[in-house]
């Protein structure tokens, strides 16, 4: 079964970091994950995603960008 691309889930968390005013200080996203800068960590993950959409290994990536826009 081939897995389920991300278009949907990727372009609402675009819209969404655009729409809204992003932090500019360091961020406490778990225990283990600090960002240290909110513009390359949303460059870098949005470059991954769309880079490898729906493939499995690299949903940790959508995940931080979908728990960031939770916070």
């Amino acid at each position: 079964m081939k897995p389920r691309p991300w278009d949907e889930d990727i372009r609402e968390l675009e819209m969404f970091f655009k729409s809204h005013k992003l932090p500019k200080g360091p961020i406490k996203l778990t225990e283990q994950v600090i960002i240290m800068d909110v513009m390359q960590f949303l460059k870098s993950h949005f470059a991954i995603v769309r880079e490898h959409n729906g493939n499995e290994r690299y949903r940790p990536y959508l995940s931080r960008l979908q728990q960031f826009k939770n916070l």
